[in-house]
Parts: C-alpha cells; sequence; structure tokens
C-alpha cells in the first residue's frame, strides 16, 4: 500500500512544482551595428519551468521575434529578418517569492538570426546564421501569493546578446534589450508553496 501511495503522490507534487508560461516581449537592438540595420520589433516567448526550490527556479525558454528592417539602412549591409532563441534559464529571488518576488535571471543557449539578403554582398559576407549566446535580466512576479488561483504575470527586463559566445565571424555581437511580459499557469493548478 506505501508504495502505492508514492508512486501516486510523487508525480502530482513535482507536477505541481512546473508551471507553463507565454507572452510578448518587445526587442530593441542596442548593438551600433544593429541599430543601424534594424528597428525595434515585437516577439513572443513561451516556457516550461519549475519553481521546486523556492529560491532558484530554472527551466527552458522559446522565444521568436520578426524583425523589423530599418529603411535607412546601408545598401551594402545584411539586414536581420527574425530572431530565435532557445535557451535553459536560472531565475534567483534573493527573498522569497511569496515576500519580495523580485528575482535576477540568466540564460544559455542557441540561437538563430536569418539575414536580409542572405547572399554575400560584393563588400559583405552574410556569414551562418546560428550563435551561442547569453541573456541576463531582472524581473518581478505579480499576483503570485494568490491562493485562489494557479496563474500569475511575470514582468522582466533583459540585456540579450543570442551570437555573443560563438558566432561566425562574418556577424557582430546582435545585443538587445528585451522587455517581455509573461502569463504563467501552474500545472499542479493553485499555488502550492
Amino acid at each position: 500500500m506505501r508504495w502505492l501511495i508514492l508512486i501516486v503522490a510523487v508525480p502530482l507534487v513535482a507536477r505541481a512544482q512546473w508551471f507553463v508560461g507565454a507572452g510578448p516581449l518587445h526587442y530593441r537592438p542596442e548593438s551600433a551595428d544593429y541599430r543601424a540595420v534594424n528597428r525595434p520589433a515585437w516577439g513572443g516567448t513561451v516556457l516550461l519551468m519549475s519553481r521546486q526550490y523556492c529560491h532558484w527556479w530554472y527551466g527552458a525558454r522559446l522565444e521568436y521575434s520578426p524583425l523589423s528592417l530599418s529603411p535607412s539602412r546601408p545598401t551594402d549591409r545584411h539586414g536581420y529578418t527574425d530572431a530565435a532563441f532557445v535557451a535553459g534559464e536560472l531565475r534567483w529571488f534573493p527573498w522569497m517569492p511569496t515576500s519580495v518576488p523580485l528575482y535576477g535571471s540568466i540564460a544559455l543557449g542557441l540561437s538563430t538570426i536569418a539575414t536580409s539578403p542572405s547572399r554575400d554582398l560584393p563588400s559583405r559576407r552574410a556569414g551562418g546564421s546560428m550563435g551561442f549566446g547569453y541573456s541576463v535580466g531582472i524581473g518581478g512576479v505579480l499576483f503570485y501569493d494568490s491562493p485562489c488561483c494557479g496563474w500569475w504575470l511575470d514582468v522582466a527586463l533583459r540585456y540579450h546578446a543570442p551570437n555573443a559566445i560563438a558566432r561566425s565571424k562574418y556577424r557582430p555581437v546582435l545585443s538587445s534589450v528585451e522587455a517581455l511580459v509573461t502569463f504563467n499557469y501552474g500545472l499542479g493548478g493553485s499555488n502550492e508553496k
């Protein structure tokens, strides 16, 4: 009988610690090379995370943004048409999330950033679209301490450098600042903290 209780109870408790989230993000090119060819753009993010440890949350994130080419882009420069980033993310809450719901975050992952035009220009090579990079940021959770529901909002601001660690030698670091709002829902229903 004890084994049956463990077999049923452990997955339910583990499931209650996981949550999914989705929401919009605003992407603002930060590096000079990026700003010269692209304008700010909107995108979206989805995530799956665990809050098993009160001060440390971990999981995975997928971001996608169709990028906006600048109308004043020099004709001898490549612009960027869309970007995707899949990463592992770690969040650290210095205080209990139910007391002071602020956190710092870091994410490491793979990116792909498509070029327009995709062919080489006479004076410049397009370079490969794949990269390895990071993002660091701060954020906060809203309505997390509500006992009735399993949902809450997450607001964050991040410095995003998706190809800063590894990239084609023909590409600059394409850094940006991201602001995002995520609607999250605990897979176990109500917030069981």
